[in-house]
Protein backbone atom coordinates (compact mmCIF):
# COMPACT_ATOMS: atom_id res chain seq x y z
CA UNK A 1 0.00 0.00 0.00
CA UNK A 2 1.16 3.28 -0.85
CA UNK A 3 1.83 6.30 2.47
CA UNK A 4 -1.66 7.89 1.32
CA UNK A 5 -3.43 4.69 1.08
CA UNK A 6 -2.36 3.73 5.26
CA UNK A 7 -3.28 7.12 5.84
CA UNK A 8 -6.30 6.99 4.69
CA UNK A 9 -7.04 3.72 6.43
CA UNK A 10 -6.26 5.57 9.63
CA UNK A 11 -8.27 7.64 9.30
CA UNK A 12 -11.40 5.44 8.06
CA UNK A 13 -10.75 2.95 10.95
CA UNK A 14 -9.53 5.81 13.74
CA UNK A 15 -10.88 9.07 12.95
CA UNK A 16 -7.47 10.03 13.08
CA UNK A 17 -5.29 11.26 10.12
CA UNK A 18 -1.44 11.90 11.62
CA UNK A 19 0.19 14.25 9.37
CA UNK A 20 3.87 15.47 9.43
CA UNK A 21 6.61 13.56 11.30
CA UNK A 22 4.52 11.24 13.06
CA UNK A 23 4.43 9.08 9.76
CA UNK A 24 7.34 7.31 9.34
CA UNK A 25 9.45 4.81 7.09
CA UNK A 26 7.16 5.29 4.04
CA UNK A 27 3.93 6.12 5.94
CA UNK A 28 3.56 2.40 7.00
CA UNK A 29 4.86 2.99 10.26
CA UNK A 30 3.58 5.80 13.18
CA UNK A 31 5.01 7.89 16.70
CA UNK A 32 2.88 5.87 19.55
CA UNK A 33 3.35 9.64 21.05
CA UNK A 34 0.93 10.83 18.29
CA UNK A 35 -1.57 8.27 19.01
CA UNK A 36 -1.29 9.07 22.83
CA UNK A 37 -1.50 13.05 22.53
CA UNK A 38 -4.10 12.40 20.00
CA UNK A 39 -6.34 9.86 22.78
CA UNK A 40 -5.96 12.41 25.39
CA UNK A 41 -6.96 14.90 23.07
CA UNK A 42 -10.39 12.22 22.57
CA UNK A 43 -10.63 11.24 26.13
CA UNK A 44 -12.99 14.02 27.68
CA UNK A 45 -15.27 13.91 24.94
CA UNK A 46 -16.25 10.26 25.70
CA UNK A 47 -19.12 10.18 27.87
CA UNK A 48 -22.77 7.73 28.40
CA UNK A 49 -23.84 9.15 25.33
CA UNK A 50 -21.00 8.95 23.03
CA UNK A 51 -22.09 7.30 19.87
CA UNK A 52 -20.71 3.35 19.25
CA UNK A 53 -18.82 4.65 15.95
CA UNK A 54 -16.15 7.03 18.50
CA UNK A 55 -15.86 4.45 20.68
CA UNK A 56 -14.69 1.99 18.57
CA UNK A 57 -12.16 4.76 16.86
CA UNK A 58 -10.92 5.33 20.83
CA UNK A 59 -10.54 1.54 20.59
CA UNK A 60 -8.56 1.00 17.76
CA UNK A 61 -5.93 3.57 18.66
CA UNK A 62 -5.57 2.02 22.23
CA UNK A 63 -5.01 -1.40 20.64
CA UNK A 64 -2.52 -0.07 18.64
CA UNK A 65 -0.54 1.22 21.45
CA UNK A 66 -1.21 -2.16 22.90
CA UNK A 67 0.52 -3.71 19.70
CA UNK A 68 2.82 -1.05 18.96
CA UNK A 69 3.93 -0.31 22.37
CA UNK A 70 3.63 -4.07 24.84
CA UNK A 71 3.12 -7.07 22.21
CA UNK A 72 4.97 -6.44 19.13
CA UNK A 73 7.13 -3.62 19.75
CA UNK A 74 9.97 -3.09 17.45
CA UNK A 75 13.79 -2.20 18.23
CA UNK A 76 12.84 1.71 18.16
CA UNK A 77 10.16 1.54 20.47
CA UNK A 78 8.27 4.89 19.80
CA UNK A 79 6.80 3.26 16.01
CA UNK A 80 3.80 1.58 15.29
CA UNK A 81 2.74 -0.30 12.35
CA UNK A 82 -0.69 0.66 11.04
CA UNK A 83 -0.59 -2.39 8.95
CA UNK A 84 -2.06 -3.67 12.32
CA UNK A 85 -5.20 -1.82 11.15
CA UNK A 86 -5.85 -4.64 9.10
CA UNK A 87 -6.49 -6.80 11.85
CA UNK A 88 -8.66 -4.33 14.07
CA UNK A 89 -11.38 -3.74 10.85
CA UNK A 90 -13.92 -5.68 12.86
CA UNK A 91 -13.45 -5.56 16.77
CA UNK A 92 -15.90 -8.57 17.28
CA UNK A 93 -13.20 -10.72 15.41
CA UNK A 94 -10.55 -9.66 17.73
CA UNK A 95 -11.41 -12.82 20.51
CA UNK A 96 -10.88 -15.48 17.32
CA UNK A 97 -7.39 -14.59 16.42
CA UNK A 98 -4.82 -16.30 18.30
CA UNK A 99 -2.85 -13.63 20.05
CA UNK A 100 -0.29 -15.60 21.64
CA UNK A 101 0.93 -17.85 18.97
CA UNK A 102 1.22 -14.27 17.13
CA UNK A 103 3.23 -12.33 19.70
CA UNK A 104 5.56 -16.17 20.40
CA UNK A 105 5.83 -16.31 16.57
CA UNK A 106 7.05 -12.23 16.90
CA UNK A 107 9.48 -12.87 19.55
CA UNK A 108 11.13 -15.92 17.51
CA UNK A 109 10.98 -13.77 14.62
CA UNK A 110 12.84 -11.00 16.92
CA UNK A 111 15.50 -13.16 18.31
CA UNK A 112 16.29 -14.70 15.35
CA UNK A 113 17.03 -11.35 13.70
CA UNK A 114 18.55 -11.07 16.83
CA UNK A 115 21.22 -13.95 16.83
CA UNK A 116 22.63 -12.35 13.65
CA UNK A 117 26.14 -10.27 14.80
CA UNK A 118 25.33 -7.38 13.05
CA UNK A 119 22.04 -6.71 15.06
CA UNK A 120 22.68 -4.64 17.72
CA UNK A 121 19.51 -5.13 19.81
CA UNK A 122 16.34 -7.06 20.38
CA UNK A 123 12.48 -6.23 20.29
CA UNK A 124 9.37 -8.41 21.09
CA UNK A 125 7.76 -8.83 24.05
CA UNK A 126 10.37 -9.47 26.32
CA UNK A 127 8.84 -11.06 29.70
CA UNK A 128 8.04 -14.05 27.51
CA UNK A 129 11.74 -15.00 27.30
CA UNK A 130 12.36 -13.78 30.48
CA UNK A 131 10.07 -16.85 31.91
CA UNK A 132 12.85 -19.20 30.17
CA UNK A 133 15.94 -17.17 31.08
CA UNK A 134 17.29 -14.24 33.10
CA UNK A 135 17.88 -11.05 31.01
CA UNK A 136 20.08 -9.51 33.92
CA UNK A 137 23.84 -9.84 34.85
CA UNK A 138 25.17 -12.80 35.89
CA UNK A 139 24.86 -13.54 39.61
CA UNK A 140 27.45 -15.67 41.52
CA UNK A 141 28.09 -19.24 40.75
CA UNK A 142 26.06 -21.89 43.37
CA UNK A 143 27.57 -24.59 45.22
CA UNK A 144 27.07 -28.17 44.16
CA UNK A 145 23.30 -29.02 44.47
CA UNK A 146 22.30 -25.37 45.82
CA UNK A 147 19.48 -23.78 43.62
CA UNK A 148 17.87 -20.62 43.46
CA UNK A 149 13.91 -21.18 43.59
CA UNK A 150 12.98 -18.76 41.68
CA UNK A 151 15.03 -18.44 38.85
CA UNK A 152 14.01 -19.48 35.44
CA UNK A 153 15.21 -22.87 34.21
CA UNK A 154 17.85 -21.68 31.83
CA UNK A 155 18.96 -19.37 34.22
CA UNK A 156 19.81 -21.69 36.81
CA UNK A 157 21.65 -24.36 34.22
CA UNK A 158 23.67 -21.37 32.85
CA UNK A 159 24.51 -21.07 36.67
CA UNK A 160 25.52 -24.46 37.25
CA UNK A 161 27.65 -24.67 35.12
CA UNK A 162 29.50 -21.48 34.37
CA UNK A 163 28.50 -20.94 31.19
CA UNK A 164 28.51 -17.59 29.93
CA UNK A 165 30.55 -14.70 29.80
CA UNK A 166 30.84 -11.35 31.62
CA UNK A 167 28.02 -8.61 29.86
CA UNK A 168 27.46 -5.16 30.81
CA UNK A 169 24.37 -4.80 32.62
CA UNK A 170 22.95 -2.39 30.37
CA UNK A 171 23.03 -4.53 27.28
CA UNK A 172 22.42 -8.26 27.36
CA UNK A 173 22.14 -9.38 23.95
CA UNK A 174 25.45 -10.99 24.07
CA UNK A 175 24.21 -13.20 27.10
CA UNK A 176 21.58 -14.33 25.06
CA UNK A 177 22.97 -15.01 22.15
CA UNK A 178 25.50 -17.29 24.58
CA UNK A 179 22.19 -19.15 26.44
CA UNK A 180 20.51 -19.89 22.93
CA UNK A 181 23.43 -21.13 21.48
CA UNK A 182 24.19 -23.60 24.58
CA UNK A 183 20.24 -25.29 24.64
CA UNK A 184 20.03 -28.55 23.19
CA UNK A 185 17.26 -29.98 21.80
CA UNK A 186 16.65 -32.57 24.47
Amino acid sequence: MTRRQYLDMMGQYTGYRPQGDAVKRGGSRIALSTIRDHMAFLHPDITSETEDLHIEWYMRLALLLLFGGVLFPNTSGSLVSIRFLHHLRQLHDLPLYSWGAAVLAYLYRSMCRASMLCQVDICGFLPLLQRIMSLQPPLPPLDTGEAHPFLPLASRWVLRRWNYRWTDAHHNLPLVRDVLDMLVAG
